[in-house]
């Protein structure tokens, strides 16, 4: 999927971040959906990536069968060349997307699925994680994010019924300055 050295210096220049939502086991996914039902994330989401760049997995975008609601340009990955949605770009990879956003100011929001997740990891400036405090069961894991995103800038807690969930904003070690989130 490219070179990942190219890409890195891509997105050296954009603000890269990345969003999910993902069980205490980084459960993400089962059978191409959340294993779980969070409206208060889903506005979550919403609100953090309106006005901002979508760059996803066409799995993900046909999960919708929309470019993201709010976002204000969304970009998607795919190798199928007969695949063109009305109103989303599509790149053939990650350094494709980067290169097509060059100069670009606003957010880049990596929204998934796992393959892309795990593609863009060292690339993230931020991580916005919905953190569910309980295990599920699922075929689809988000990467080990723990060792590299061990600043924490914002965290709020909340819970549906008995699910208990943190919203946190994550920076990467290396990252020293309390940049705005």
């Amino acid at each position: 999927m490219g070179n990942d050295f190219q890409a890195a210096r891509l997105a050296s220049g954009l603000d890269v971040r990345a969003i999910a939502a993902v069980a205490r086991n980084r459960v993400i996914g089962r059978d191409g959906q959340l294993p779980w039902n969070l409206p208060e994330d889903r506005q979550y989401l919403e609100d953090c990536v309106r006005g901002g760049i979508v760059i996803e997995g066409r799995r993900c975008y046909e999960s919708r069968g929309k470019a993201f609601p709010g976002a204000e340009r969304t970009v998607v990955l795919s190798s199928r060349e007969d695949w063109s949605p009305e109103d989303a770009s599509v790149c053939s990879s990650l350094e494709d997307a980067y290169q097509l956003l060059q100069g670009e100011t606003r957010p880049v929001w990596i929204l998934g699925g796992e393959r892309l997740y795990h593609e863009s990891l060292t690339h993230w400036r931020r991580l916005f994680l919905t953190l569910i405090h309980e295990d599920f069961e699922g075929d689809t894991l988000f990467p080990d994010w723990k060792q590299r995103f061990v600043k924490q800038i914002r965290r709020n807690d909340s819970h549906q019924g008995d699910l208990r969930y943190s919203f946190l904003v994550l920076a990467p070690v290396e990252d020293e300055k309390e940049c705005a989130p």
